[in-house]
């Protein structure tokens, strides 16, 4: 179950975990340890406030001592919670036999931006994100490897997880609906490469790669942005085409994970022993029969890879599934996150249509059991704060069912 700390302090550690234990049967918590900005309505009528906002950040207390190898700390949460509060969930969930993951959202790292600005992500024309740090740039990668040596080091996690690690996303456009309306998702997805200092040094830094010309993939892609821009016609091509008909482009986006594999490589050697990969359907990747994440099960450099479902339709289900595997072979664990709220039924805007809370309940029995029967190891619940009264039941109901299905 991911949840988030604020929701176990608010409702208490141990009424949260007796009822994800003892009622639902959940076997370990996924924590945000580095949170991205968040704007959540709770559920639980007694936590205050109601609708939680925070700018993101750290929500734990740094050493300073394990950042001698970057300029670089973990921005604090402005949300203050109580000195301690990370180390007693730990504690609680070791003395109950709950595993315990600290999940770290790395290129939407709360106020990360604000602090330090040369670690902002930009576009082809120089324009910095507000809310996204490039994972290519050295410094950020240090930051993020200093932080997981941080982590273990205090608090001894069963695993890591990385979450937001992409050199861009489809559909991100920045917080502004207007910019995908003017380029359409291919537009969107060039105007989301990343073209920061670190990226553009990339070929400086692969002299072996005669491929290789940052500086004329920013200049191609700048060309491809420009000509919309004059014709005023959004592009849509399919997701697998945006890097395939330009070389130069292409080269550039595969050095990019190149160099991200190292931060990988970096967080590995920190002293967990599970690494796990939060893996973005619409992350911008070179080659779609070829992912970093496959090398990097291939490699066992990680220990799983786990693939977020928005969608609770059973065909969206099972292509995730069908993705999970082509993208690990069996090599390393494969996990498959889902929301446990009720969901609008996908291409309708009828409320009449969306799923009540008991065809909501209905569903999540159907996709656990799914997802069991597909020989699926894990499923994350996403998340705890947002599950009603009702859906507790739910739950529970869809967890048993979904452990006598056969695997």
């Amino acid at each position: 179950m991911n949840c988030h700390l604020w929701d176990l302090l608010d409702q208490g550690v141990e009424k949260v975990l007796d009822r994800l234990q003892g009622e639902i049967g959940v076997t370990g918590l996924c924590i945000p340890v580095l949170c991205p900005p968040i704007e959540t309505l709770r559920t639980d009528p007694g936590v205050e406030p109601r609708v939680f906002r925070t700018s993101g950040g750290a929500i734990f207390s740094p050493d300073k001592k394990h950042y001698s190898a970057t300029r670089c700390l973990p921005p604090q949460s402005q949300w203050r919670y109580p000195r301690g509060a990370l180390g007693q969930v730990v504690d609680s969930c070791r003395t109950r036999g709950l595993s315990c993951r600290f999940v770290l959202h790395v290129a939407s790292a709360g106020l990360m931006t604000k602090r330090y600005e040369q670690l902002a992500a930009k576009n082809t024309f120089g324009d910095a994100w507000p809310d996204r740090i490039c994972p290519v740039n050295p410094d950020v990668q240090a930051f993020i490897a200093c932080t997981c040596a941080d982590l273990i080091a205090q608090y001894q996690p069963d695993s890591i997880e990385l979450a937001d690690l992409h050199v861009g996303l489809v559909q991100h456009s920045g917080g502004s609906a207007s910019m995908a309306d003017i380029l359409g998702s291919g537009g969107s997805a060039l105007l989301n490469i990343c073209f920061c200092e670190s990226c553009r040094q990339l070929d400086v830094a692969s002299l072996n790669d005669d491929q290789l010309d940052s500086a004329a993939a920013a200049r191609s892609v700048a060309v491809r942005l420009n000509r919309l821009l004059d014709a005023g016609m959004p592009a849509q091509p399919p997701f697998s085409q945006i890097c395939s008909n330009d070389a130069v482009v292409r080269a550039h986006v595969t050095a990019q994970w190149n160099a991200i594999k190292s931060l990988v490589q970096n967080v590995a050697k920190q002293g967990c022993d599970d690494v796990i990969i939060r893996c973005p359907l619409d992350a911008l990747i070179a080659d779609q029969d070829n992912t970093p994440w496959s090398a990097w099960a291939t490699e066992r450099l990680i220990s799983a890879l786990s693939i977020c479902v928005d969608s609770p339709e059973e065909r969206d289900i099972l292509a995730a599934v069908q993705q999970s595997r082509s993208w690990t072979d069996s090599k390393v664990c494969s996990e498959i996150q889902i929301k446990v709220s009720p969901s609008k039924r996908r291409g309708t805007a009828d409320e009449s249509k969306s799923a009540t809370p008991g065809d909501d309940g209905t569903t999540l029995v159907r996709n656990l059991a799914l997802l069991s029967e597909n020989g699926i190891a894990a499923v994350n619940l996403d998340h705890y704060g947002i599950i009603p009264a009702a859906g507790i039941a739910h739950l529970k109901q869809a967890v048993r069912f979904a452990r006598r299905s056969p695997a």
